[in-house]
């Protein structure tokens, strides 16, 4: 298969596939996994180049524990200067860094992390929008319905009804 330099999404799939099941490698799935996140990639970066952003910090070992501390535990009390100390870096150092790294600053990627989880246990949860403001770290019921909303165009409740509905019907 003739691949294009920017394929669609149904083109990459393809042509990870076409590129791995040829007869002499065929049943390497790790080798399917590794093309198709490249096409993936590739795909990613022709469509908007600032979401690949990130990928700068990945070889950074300092902003990447700090990335990482944010994903795994978003609900956790996080600060400027508790990121900063994990990043083992100054905090004005540690800013400056980790938004040209990742086009934000840490405590927006934070804020982001939080409602991105946010949503998802809206969909996939019977938790309450109570229990998930203080599972996802918002201290506030009122603070994280705006962040919420501001951020999806949506309150939580509706969100919750709205995606439910679409994943059902």
């Amino acid at each position: 298969m003739d691949c294009p330099s920017a394929p669609s999404a149904g083109v990459t799939v393809a042509c990870a596939f076409a590129a791995v099941f040829q007869p002499d490698r065929r049943g390497n799935q790790i080798e399917v996994c590794m093309v198709a996140m490249v096409y993936i990639l590739r795909e990613s970066a022709a469509a908007d180049p600032s979401r690949m952003q990130w990928l700068t910090a990945a070889h950074n070992e300092q902003l990447w524990r700090a990335a990482t501390a944010i994903f795994d535990h978003p609900e956790a009390p996080h600060t400027l200067e508790s990121l900063a100390e994990i990043a083992q870096m100054s905090r004005s150092s540690f800013a400056e860094h980790f938004k040209q790294a990742f086009g934000r600053g840490p405590i927006d990627l934070l804020k982001q992390a939080r409602l991105q989880r946010a949503a998802g246990l809206l969909i996939s949860s019977e938790l309450s929008i109570k229990s998930i403001t203080r599972d996802v770290g918002y201290g506030s019921r009122s603070y994280f319905s705006r962040a919420f909303h501001e951020h999806f165009g949506l309150s939580p409740a509706d969100y919750r009804e709205t995606y439910r509905q679409e994943a059902v019907g």
